[in-house]
């Protein structure tokens, strides 16, 4: 069976507002409320829960403030519509498959912030064609950036410790199976 959180397949619901005070995003809260465009934050969050706005098909543009440090697994996960991306300074974790198979992203952009990016994060985004990473990024996991349109990657110096993936008899690095990429520096 699929977890499903009180919202779930709230199909013509397009607005959802977070109040002051409001610390973090519970998991599961909007998952599949596939007409969901609008999003609107409260100053007070610091953290949004795993799989929270999974299979939001209908956001197509995201904001996350800077107050929010960790984005969790799954959470913007297969929002196919989703194109544009913009984490604030102050965003420090994404998490294991936060983004996955999110085909609408053609771009990634990250805050300096963000140490670490966990694996499959952005797995299966196969429009994601260019992506800066950030300057002080220490972790990198298997598969983060797998299954992409990359060509190329700058790795920061500050890189630390990356991760690999097993799974089906191989390991897999961050960027398995983005098979366009051919510049790494």
């Amino acid at each position: 069976g699929s977890y499903r959180g009180p919202f779930y397949k709230s199909e013509k619901l397009e607005t959802v507002t977070f109040e002051e005070g409001m610390t973090a995003i519970p998991g599961y809260l909007m998952r599949n409320c596939v007409g969901l465009k609008t999003i609107n934050w409260a100053s007070t969050l610091t953290s949004i829960g795993a799989y929270a706005f999974n299979y939001c098909t209908g956001l197509e543009e995201l904001v996350v403030p800077g107050e929010i440090a960790a984005i969790g697994g799954n959470a913007f996960g297969y929002c196919t519509g989703l194109k544009d991306v913009a984490l604030q300074e102050g965003t420090t974790t994404i998490g294991e498959s936060a983004f996955e198979g999110c085909t609408g992203l053609t771009s990634m952009t990250f805050p300096v912030s963000v140490t670490k990016i966990d694996r499959y994060a952005f797995w299966n985004c196969s429009n994601l064609s260019s992506v800066t990473l950030p300057e002080k990024l220490e972790e990198l996991n298997g598969c983060a950036f797998g299954g992409t349109a990359l060509t190329s990657i700058t790795i920061p110096a500050t890189l630390k410790t990356v991760n690999t993936e097993y799974r089906d008899g191989s390991y897999r690095g961050p960027f398995y199976k983005s098979e366009k990429l051919e510049t790494v520096t």
